[in-house]
Protein backbone atom coordinates (compact mmCIF):
# COMPACT_ATOMS: atom_id res chain seq x y z
CA UNK A 1 0.00 0.00 0.00
CA UNK A 2 1.20 3.34 -0.71
CA UNK A 3 1.54 6.20 1.41
CA UNK A 4 0.15 9.56 0.12
CA UNK A 5 2.91 11.48 0.22
CA UNK A 6 2.41 15.37 2.05
CA UNK A 7 4.44 18.68 0.23
CA UNK A 8 5.07 21.14 3.42
CA UNK A 9 4.63 24.44 2.57
CA UNK A 10 5.46 27.48 4.49
CA UNK A 11 2.80 30.23 3.98
CA UNK A 12 3.45 34.01 4.64
CA UNK A 13 0.56 36.41 3.78
CA UNK A 14 2.06 40.09 3.51
CA UNK A 15 -0.56 43.01 3.64
CA UNK A 16 1.18 46.02 2.19
CA UNK A 17 -0.46 49.80 2.05
CA UNK A 18 0.95 51.55 -1.08
CA UNK A 19 0.48 54.09 -3.15
CA UNK A 20 -2.52 53.80 -5.31
CA UNK A 21 -0.55 54.01 -8.68
CA UNK A 22 1.08 51.00 -7.96
CA UNK A 23 -1.76 48.77 -6.38
CA UNK A 24 -2.97 48.68 -10.14
CA UNK A 25 -5.49 50.07 -13.25
CA UNK A 26 -8.64 48.50 -10.92
CA UNK A 27 -7.49 51.90 -8.10
CA UNK A 28 -8.04 54.80 -9.37
CA UNK A 29 -8.89 56.61 -5.83
CA UNK A 30 -6.49 58.90 -4.78
CA UNK A 31 -4.38 57.77 -1.40
CA UNK A 32 -3.07 54.47 -0.27
CA UNK A 33 -4.27 51.14 -0.92
CA UNK A 34 -4.21 48.05 1.21
CA UNK A 35 -4.09 44.54 -0.14
CA UNK A 36 -2.68 41.16 0.73
CA UNK A 37 0.13 38.67 -1.13
CA UNK A 38 0.16 35.08 -0.34
CA UNK A 39 3.34 33.56 -0.66
CA UNK A 40 4.23 29.86 -0.12
CA UNK A 41 7.62 28.74 0.38
CA UNK A 42 7.68 24.50 -1.66
CA UNK A 43 10.85 23.11 -0.14
CA UNK A 44 10.79 20.43 -3.06
CA UNK A 45 12.62 23.55 -5.07
CA UNK A 46 15.94 25.39 -3.71
CA UNK A 47 15.50 28.28 -1.70
CA UNK A 48 16.70 30.46 -4.89
CA UNK A 49 14.07 29.02 -7.17
CA UNK A 50 11.74 29.89 -4.39
CA UNK A 51 13.44 33.45 -4.12
CA UNK A 52 13.03 34.06 -7.76
CA UNK A 53 9.12 32.95 -7.94
CA UNK A 54 8.10 35.00 -4.83
CA UNK A 55 10.26 38.21 -6.68
CA UNK A 56 8.15 37.52 -9.95
CA UNK A 57 5.09 37.19 -8.30
CA UNK A 58 6.32 40.99 -6.44
CA UNK A 59 7.23 42.36 -9.71
CA UNK A 60 3.32 41.17 -11.07
CA UNK A 61 1.92 43.05 -7.82
CA UNK A 62 4.27 45.98 -8.73
CA UNK A 63 5.61 46.75 -12.12
CA UNK A 64 2.97 48.19 -14.48
CA UNK A 65 3.62 47.80 -17.98
CA UNK A 66 4.55 49.84 -21.17
CA UNK A 67 6.26 53.44 -21.29
CA UNK A 68 6.06 55.36 -18.04
CA UNK A 69 7.48 57.87 -16.34
CA UNK A 70 11.20 57.66 -14.11
CA UNK A 71 9.62 58.17 -10.41
CA UNK A 72 7.12 55.59 -11.10
CA UNK A 73 9.48 52.95 -11.97
CA UNK A 74 11.27 54.27 -8.93
CA UNK A 75 8.14 53.49 -7.25
CA UNK A 76 7.99 50.27 -8.71
CA UNK A 77 11.16 49.12 -7.76
CA UNK A 78 10.97 49.97 -4.00
CA UNK A 79 7.52 48.57 -4.29
CA UNK A 80 9.41 45.18 -4.95
CA UNK A 81 12.18 45.95 -2.41
CA UNK A 82 9.57 46.27 0.23
CA UNK A 83 7.68 43.24 -0.25
CA UNK A 84 10.97 41.24 -0.60
CA UNK A 85 12.58 42.32 2.90
CA UNK A 86 9.08 41.61 4.15
CA UNK A 87 8.35 38.68 3.06
CA UNK A 88 12.17 37.10 4.30
CA UNK A 89 11.37 38.51 7.46
CA UNK A 90 7.94 36.70 7.78
CA UNK A 91 9.17 33.83 6.13
CA UNK A 92 12.04 33.68 8.83
CA UNK A 93 13.77 30.48 6.55
CA UNK A 94 17.69 30.99 6.74
CA UNK A 95 18.03 29.68 3.21
CA UNK A 96 15.92 32.74 1.77
CA UNK A 97 17.35 35.05 4.11
CA UNK A 98 21.26 34.16 2.44
CA UNK A 99 19.57 34.51 -1.13
CA UNK A 100 18.16 37.86 -0.19
CA UNK A 101 21.77 38.32 0.89
CA UNK A 102 23.40 37.03 -2.01
CA UNK A 103 21.03 39.15 -4.34
CA UNK A 104 20.90 42.91 -2.62
CA UNK A 105 24.28 42.46 -0.16
CA UNK A 106 21.99 43.22 2.87
CA UNK A 107 20.35 40.99 5.22
CA UNK A 108 16.26 41.79 5.23
CA UNK A 109 16.03 43.95 8.94
CA UNK A 110 15.03 42.75 12.19
CA UNK A 111 14.99 38.79 12.15
CA UNK A 112 17.95 36.56 13.48
CA UNK A 113 18.09 34.03 10.77
CA UNK A 114 21.02 31.74 12.26
CA UNK A 115 18.40 30.49 14.40
CA UNK A 116 15.97 29.10 12.59
CA UNK A 117 16.79 26.25 10.01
Amino acid sequence: MTKPTTKLLTAATLAFALPAALAGAASAEAGRTTYSIEFRYDPAVSADANYRAFENKAERECVTTGQRPLALVVQERACVADIMERLVVAMGNAQLARVHIERHGRPAPMRDFASRG
